[in-house]
């Protein structure tokens, strides 16, 4: 009796052993299971927000929100003749470049073009490009923009206007330089190079200082004679196909057109000062341009 109970007792604690041997193993998969769910759960929520953050819109380093209905404005300065205009018309280059960024709607986009030797290319990049972001809440809302607190609103537009300055302070220096000065000028180039570049949307705005004066092999205007006939006789010209914009519909103009002394003059005899007014209206409109603003700068007094 004795040996049966102490086999008993040994198989007993036999079977108690193998059960918490089993309870073990079943805690074990249950450790590691759950160490490796903590990391993927938190991949998963990692990633639920990574996912939001990069779908949500972002201000670039150009002070941009990333856009399909940007409203988009250019901006050309004909750097063939900026050394020679008067300060007061050095003021109204300035005075016309401030407008133009101030007239934004919050995130719209200005680029700059210019004649200088350093940018001048048949396939034209801007000198710079920049948003005026939304300078309040309610701006912020319209544009489908992330909410952000009144303090960072006022934050990024102020940073937005001080890198604007420094580059209209750089553009007017560059102007200056003799090196950067552009030995022709190439408006009309100029002019078809803007209407082919690749925006991000549709350009609605186009500014361009200039005399109006072109010079390249395609036109050198008031230098010879016929050089400048009417816009209905230029574009017959075997050339004009090769100039000629993309068409304009929907881009309202402004040419601010620089003037020394009324035509003609000396190197200018083949024209008057009301023909290259009247060529650079009719050519815009005449490319399908929506409204065409001419603001002569006199070398005396400003606009």
């Amino acid at each position: 009796m004795r040996k049966s109970s102490h086999r008993r007792n040994k198989s007993g604690r036999h079977n108690r052993r193998g059960r918490n041997k089993s309870g073990n193993l079943f805690t074990r998969i249950a450790m590691i299971s759950s160490i490796i769910l903590i990391p993927t759960t938190a991949l998963g929520v990692g990633g639920y927000f990574l996912n939001d953050y990069i779908n949500t819109p972002q201000l670039d380093t150009a002070f941009c929100y990333e856009s399909k209905q940007q409203y988009q404005t250019a901006f050309f300065a004909d750097f063939s003749l900026t050394q020679q205009i008067s300060s007061n018309q050095q003021r109204d280059f300035m005075n016309a470049m401030k407008k133009a960024y101030r007239n934004l709607p919050a995130n719209g986009r200005i680029s700059f073009f210019t004649t200088a030797q350093d940018a001048d290319a048949t396939i034209v990049e801007p000198v710079f490009t920049i948003c005026r972001p939304p300078k309040n809440a309610r701006e912020q809302k319209s544009i489908g923009a992330p909410e952000k607190t009144t303090t960072v609103l006022k934050r990024d537009f102020k940073k937005a206007q001080d890198t604007f300055s420094k580059y209209v302070d750089a553009l007017i220096r560059d102007g200056k330089d003799t090196s950067k000065i552009a030995k022709n000028s190439p408006i009309l180039e100029m002019i078809q190079a803007i209407s082919h570049f690749d925006f991000a949307s549709p350009l609605r705005k186009l500014y361009i200082y200039s005399d109006g004066i072109q010079n390249t092999r395609n036109g050198r205007f008031c230098m010879a004679k016929g050089e400048l006939p009417p816009f209905a006789k230029f574009k017959k010209r075997p050339s004009y196909p090769y100039i000629k914009p993309d068409d304009l519909k929907g881009v309202n103009v402004e040419f601010l057109l620089v003037e020394f002394t009324p035509l003609p003059t000396k190197g200018h005899e083949h024209c008057t000062t009301r023909e290259v007014r009247r060529f650079w209206t009719d050519f815009l409109k005449g490319n399908g341009a929506d409204h065409v603003r001419l603001i002569p700068l006199r070398f005396g007094a400003g606009t």
